[in-house]
């Protein structure tokens, strides 16, 4: 179930734990190993039902209803001007997945918020949002349905010179910078 290829990569690069530790970010011992394993050096199609057998061993119980808008809410935040950019059906790696297969997540999560609101702008952001975390696979199949920008984890400003040359992966702040946005 393991992708030795991404472990090696990861540990050669160095950049494996970079993910997920920021100078400001607090984590709980453990929580960056966990989940660079989930999220980079399992196999994608074993994550869903890995997670559900460790939801199981530890009794946690999880409702969707509880963290994400259901469709009337999407439809209300629309109709009151809220924008909606997609990032991906199934939240994984894009990297680690094949252009077919990334091509998939990036339209199909187009056309379910489409069912809901109708926008001026298509934008995207990359899950992890780290630079390898996407490849010009993600950034040729965001030009290719006609994504107006996107945005990737790279804590800055963005400058004139993004706006020109990088509009696929536009720099952004991560909630955890901020107060009050931490992750554990």
């Amino acid at each position: 179930m393991l992708d030795e290829w991404k472990i090696k990569e990861f540990k050669t690069n160095g950049t494996g734990g970079f993910r997920y530790h920021k100078r400001n970010e607090i984590t709980l011992e453990g929580i960056m190993e966990v989940k660079l394993i989930l999220n980079y050096y399992i196999k994608p199609q074993h994550k869903e039902s890995i997670i559900v057998h460790l939801c199981s061993i530890f009794d946690v119980k999880f409702d969707a209803s509880n963290y994400y808008l259901d469709s009337d809410q999407i439809k209300e935040m629309g109709q009151n001007g809220m924008v909606f950019g997609s990032h991906t059906v199934n939240h994984n790696v894009m990297s680690t997945l094949s252009r077919s297969e990334q091509t998939t997540e990036i339209q199909e999560s187009f056309e379910y918020l489409n069912q809901y609101i109708n926008q001026e702008y298509k934008t995207y952001c990359h899950p992890y949002g780290r630079p390898n975390s996407f490849d010009q696979h993600t950034l040729d199949i965001l030009d290719k349905n006609n994504v107006h920008f996107s945005f990737s984890v790279n804590s800055k400003t963005i400058q004139q010179s993004d706006m020109e040359t990088n509009l696929q992966s536009l720099p952004r702040f991560d909630c955890n910078e901020f107060p009050y946005g931490l992750a554990n």
